[in-house]
């Protein structure tokens, strides 16, 4: 019976719930403007949609708008705006309106507050300012200035009535332009000359004339003296041959200093002019017999026959300070030794070079360069050997090339031992394998064939190993396995591969000092083009991707890994430079993703836990509620 009572009373307040949205749903009534309402204060009759209540406004992304029309976001029109009164008296700041804003000839005279113009307002260069200054009586305005002031000057005073020809003038008059001029009527040779009282024509007959220098006068004539013409007179290469006397150029009249005087002088047989002296004499030489080298140089010779040398198997020498500087030792390829007097080729050997080097400053040892095989090159330095075939020290101090084909390139107590092995420089380095390099440093040792040790005490002793060492004394760096590299880099490492405009790296790899384990370059101003990421999407890709145990064919089979393939990686992802790669950034983006989206689930799981166990245990208390119930009308019966 209550169940029956309690689902009457639940249909009752149905019906009066739909009854009241009945209501509130009725259809407006038609405007009194006309047209067809379509809710609320709107209106379409066809032509124009309207808004006819006049205290209604209208937000577009607001939902509380200020004015009739209230747009937040950017409105698009296709056409021009019709508005009347847009603009109001107050949308103009004053003073806002300033010169830059004003366009080219949009200020006339209409525009100018009448009297406004000062003088700070106009160029004085093109408008004049007002004239303020005044001339005293007596005074006329001489100039006006750009700033308004004058300069005076004194005017002239009286009236002229006449203007009479003065003494040895003509002309004159009492009105009109009047012209003054000098006395006319003179004959020819006469002459304007003042008699004490007046001007008057008179012959030319009281001139007197001198000869000035150079110059003879007979009457009034005048002529160039004999002998007149001095140096002085004469204009810089004004005289030529063609004014010279042929043959009367004399001794006395040549500077010997300049031109060579007759050679008259002459030697007796088996002598030659040494030299020709300033006055025509010489100096004479005997002649050597069987010819000689000029120290100015030769000409003409045949270097079959001229030649500097011996001609025996003697050695040759050059000396200086009567130091032997050079010495060319007779053998099939002859030797070359040069620089310190002691430096030495041993006997036998051939194709031998000492370019220079060596000292007299040591005595224990001495300081001699020292080639003791065929083909053996000293470029310089002191205290150095080669003992190798074909080997080469090109400076240093105290180096030793014993290997064939060996090299040392310079540095203190270096050696090769090794065949075609090189020093680069540095000290105590040795490249003791075939092939092999000590590079610079100090204390590193090339031990295994063709490879490399450089830095500080590295040692390359296997085949093909490489090694380098930073600068940390005390202790020995050495390869583990051929053909292995291998850096001692206690304060870091880094790889590059990119950097900006300015050299700045954007891309690359470090490995701090103390550190195993790479950094790589991640700032997010070296990155663009972002975009988000659908976890789920990512999770779910993943979890189709193959994860399986394998091992790399050049390793031992014996060593395992466990991973996906780069060709599934690339194709579930499409990440990296190519399908044979999987980057390390990309592998750890892809699992950071997915721990965030089993996160995210493990938050939705619990929330429908929850949710689930709150409606197991309203579930329960209806049960409960309703077995009271079932046990009270049992109870009833």
């Amino acid at each position: 019976m209550r169940g029956t009572a309690f689902r009457l009373f639940l249909a009752f307040g149905l019906i009066l719930v739909l009854g009241a949205i009945l209501v509130s749903c009725e259809y407006p009534a038609p405007p009194a403007g006309g047209g067809t309402a379509v809710g609320g204060g709107w209106t379409d009759d066809g032509t124009v949609v309207r808004l006819t209540t006049i205290t209604d406004r209208v937000g577009i992304g607001t939902a509380n708008p200020a004015e009739k029309l209230h747009v937040v976001g950017n409105l698009k029109l296709e056409s021009e705006i019709v508005c009347t009164g847009c603009v109001k008296e107050a949308a103009i700041a004053d003073g806002s309106v300033t010169a830059s804003k004003l366009g080219a000839n949009s200020v006339n005279s209409g525009k100018v507050v009448d009297g406004s113009l000062g003088a700070a307002d106009v160029n004085t260069a093109e408008v004049q300012r007002r004239v303020t200054g005044t001339c005293s009586v007596g005074n006329a305005i001489r100039e006006i200035g750009e700033d308004g002031t004058v300069a005076c000057q004194p005017m002239g005073g009286g009236d002229i009535t006449a203007v009479l020809a003065g003494l040895g003038l003509s002309g004159g008059g009492t009105s009109g332009d009047v012209t003054l001029s000098l006395l006319t009527g003179c004959s020819t040779g006469q002459v304007l000359k003042w008699n004490g009282t007046d001007w008057i024509c008179s012959a030319d007959s009281d001139t007197t004339y001198s000869a000035g220098a150079g110059l003879s006068l007979v009457g009034t004539t005048f002529s160039v003296a004999n002998g007149g013409i001095t140096l002085a007179m004469l204009a810089g290469n004004s005289v030529d041959s063609s004014k010279i006397v042929n043959g009367s150029i004399a001794a006395e009249d040549v500077d010997t200093t300049q031109i060579q005087r007759r050679v008259t002088g002459s030697c007796s047989s088996g002598n030659a002019i040494r030299v020709i002296n300033a006055d025509g004499t010489v100096t004479c030489e005997p002649v050597a017999t069987g010819g000689a080298w000029s120290l100015t140089g030769n000409a003409g010779t045949d270097p079959t026959t001229n030649f500097l040398g011996t001609t025996d198997n003697v050695a040759l020498e050059i000396r200086v300070n009567n130091y032997r500087a050079l010495r060319i030792e007779p053998a099939a390829s002859p030797n070359i030794i040069g620089g310190f007097r002691l430096n030495s080729v041993d006997p036998g050997v051939e194709g031998a070079t000492i370019a220079g080097g060596g000292a007299a400053i040591c005595v224990d040892p001495p300081c001699y360069n020292e080639v003791t095989a065929h083909w053996g090159t000293i470029g310089g330095g002191a205290k150095n050997t080669v003992s190798g075939v074909l080997a080469t020290i090109c400076g240093g101090d105290a180096n030793i090339a014993i290997g064939s084909v060996s090299t040392i390139s310079g540095g203190s107590g270096n050696r090769t031992n090794g065949e075609v092995a090189t020093v680069c420089g540095g000290t105590g380095n040795a490249a003791n394998g075939e092939a092999s390099t000590a590079c610079g440093g100090s204390g590193n040792l090339a031990a295994g064939v063709a490879s490399f040790a450089a830095g500080t005490q590295a040692k390359a002793n296997h085949d093909g190993s490489f090694v380098w060492a930073d600068h940390l004394t005390g202790f020995y760096f050495e390869s583990t396995a051929a053909n292995e590299f291998s850096v001692r880099s206690t304060g870091g490492a880094r790889f590059v591969s990119a950097v900006d405009g300015t050299g700045k790296p954007t891309a690359g790899v470090y490995l701090t000092p103390g550190s195993n384990a790479w950094s790589a370059i991640s700032d997010r101003e070296l990155k663009e083009n972002f975009s988000p990421v659908d976890g789920r999407l990512i999770l779910e890709r993943l979890s189709q991707i193959p994860i399986s145990e394998w091992n790399m064919r050049s390793q031992d089979p014996s060593i395992r890994h466990i991973g996906p393939m780069a060709q599934d990686f690339y194709a579930a992802f499409g990440l990296g430079e190519s399908e044979r790669y999987i980057n390390s950034s990309d592998a750890d983006g892809i699992a950071l993703i997915s721990i965030q989206a089993l996160y995210q689930l493990s938050l939705e799981k619990d929330e429908q836990i929850a949710r689930l166990t709150q409606e197991v245990e309203d579930l329960r208390s209806r049960l409960e509620a309703l077995e009271r119930m079932v046990s009270e009308l049992a109870g009833e019966k």
